[in-house]
């Protein structure tokens, strides 16, 4: 009975594993799937494991690993679980990575080509209560390695930064363990100028912009994003008042749903470069969500460094029917 039993635990074990749903794509160097193998630069490789995990291998045209590592979800909401290393096309390691189910955790490495460690990191825990704009870095910088394998830190996230980049831009500063700390001072090249911006333990506190032609620019945020003026309500009201959408809609099928536009918001606040990326219907809907928000007012442009930026935004719009 013994003998029957392992040999039935044994059969039922292979029937289960060939089981396994496997499906395999092929990209060119765009990352394009592509039918024509022979322009192939890696091919992926997924197979499900059972439980809602997919094993992800993705493999170059000359037989050396890309990227390994588990997703999990249902499609086509899926996460990375786990260890997530990718490599470089001559077998040497890119990334090695760790994923929760929240994101990015624990120690995080970066390469060089050579094989050789460019950064190490550790990722922490996302405080949920602040606001995205005033979110510091979510991880500790443990290592930095420039290229000639000069490390800058004391591998415990201690000690002065410093580089040049080959464009003339620079920035130095001194990292406590593992985050910014103090004076931090960088410059840009093109534009001829300096940033002197200040840090207590990674969060940024206050910085300032000395122009080419010495004008001091003082900031307390390092980035703000566009807004219509007055908030999110008034942008709601914006668009409710301004809508003629169940008019329209009751001369064709009633189409409702959400459809995403994307624009830019000019130095000036003015909106320009008007594109749907995911609409509903292409000649009264989408069209009637592009006529309102050409018609908006001019928004709060998205500033860096106390300057205002020229921004590429997107905005939902969701349109029902409600009599």
């Amino acid at each position: 009975m013994e003998k029957i039993f392992t040999l039935i635990f044994t059969l039922s074990t292979l029937f289960a594993i060939a089981q396994k749903k496997q499906t395999i794509t092929y990209y060119d160097i765009n990352s394009r799937e592509i039918k024509n193998t022979t322009d192939t630069l890696y091919s992926k490789t997924v197979t499900e494991n059972g439980n809602n995990k997919y094993k992800i291998i993705e493999i170059y045209n000359n037989g050396k690993i890309k990227f390994e590592a588990t997703m999990k979800g249902i499609k086509p909401n899926l996460h990375y679980l786990g260890r997530y290393i990718s490599y470089n096309k001559n077998g040497n390691k890119q990334t090695i990575l760790n994923f929760s189910k929240n994101g990015l955790k624990g120690n995080a490495y970066f390469f060089y080509p050579n094989g050789n460690l460019k950064e190490h990191r550790i990722f922490l825990k996302r405080d949920k209560k602040t606001k995205e704009n005033h979110k510091p870095q979510n991880y500790k910088i443990m290592q930095i390695v420039d290229s000639l394998g000069n490390a800058f830190l004391d591998g415990k996230g201690n000690g002065r930064f410093s580089k040049t980049l080959n464009n003339g831009d620079t920035e130095s500063g001194k990292y406590l363990k593992g985050f910014k700390t103090g004076l931090w001072k960088s410059y840009n090249a093109e534009l001829n100028e300096n940033y002197e911006d200040e840090y207590f333990k990674n969060k940024f506190i206050k910085g300032k912009t000395i122009q080419s032609d010495g004008i001091i620019l003082n900031y307390t945020e390092l980035q703000t994003d566009p807004i219509f003026a007055g908030g999110q309500e008034n942008f709601e009201k914006f668009l409710q008042n301004n809508s003629n959408y169940s008019i329209t809609s009751r001369k064709t099928n009633n189409n409702q749903g959400r459809i995403y536009l994307s624009f830019v918001v000019e130095r000036t606040g003015e909106l320009a470069n008007f594109k749907v990326i995911k609409g509903v219907s292409a000649y009264i809907v989408d069209a009637e969500a592009l006529r309102i928000m050409k018609s908006s007012p001019n928004w709060i442009p998205g500033k860096q460094r106390g300057k205002s930026v020229r921004v590429n935004y997107g905005v939902p719009i969701f349109f029902s029917l409600k009599q």
